[in-house]
């Protein structure tokens, strides 16, 4: 038996399945995308579309606004320790991952983790996922 090689046996294999298993996550999976796509040339054509944006260079632009983020994230748990009370850092680091996406993905930063005028959003997002989950 030879040993098994990741790289050329899984990844650049065309016997698996990794597309059909993203397209059975749910109900709302209806359309390929970078993830599910079968097909070679539109996932490499969606590969090179998404590398742009995520290229080392941007990365370490975007390194500095993560820096930002996380500082005032530590700044919140600190000052919510000092109070000596239990806390949920669920949330805490929930608010930390949505200004960071929002900033990645839409350039907009949502300022959950000091403004409660926008922690709707979180609502907003839960019932989503419950949506999806249920297929409706």
């Amino acid at each position: 038996m030879q040993p098994l090689i990741p790289n050329k046996d899984i990844y650049k294999s065309d016997r698996t399945t990794k597309p059909e298993a993203y397209m059975a996550l749910g109900p709302g999976f209806t359309r390929w995308n970078i993830f599910t796509a079968v097909d070679k040339d539109f996932h490499y054509t969606r590969r090179q579309l998404i590398g742009q944006v995520i290229s080392e260079r941007l990365m370490r632009v975007f390194e500095q606004i993560m820096t930002v983020q996380i500082d005032l994230f530590i700044r919140n748990l600190l000052r919510e320790c000092q109070r000596f009370n239990p806390f949920d850092i669920s949330t805490t680091a929930r608010q930390l991952g949505l200004d960071i996406a929002g900033i990645l993905v839409f350039g907009y930063n949502m300022q959950l983790q000091i403004d409660k005028k926008n922690h709707f959003m979180l609502m907003v997002l839960d019932s989503g996922i419950l949506a999806s989950n249920f297929g409706l």
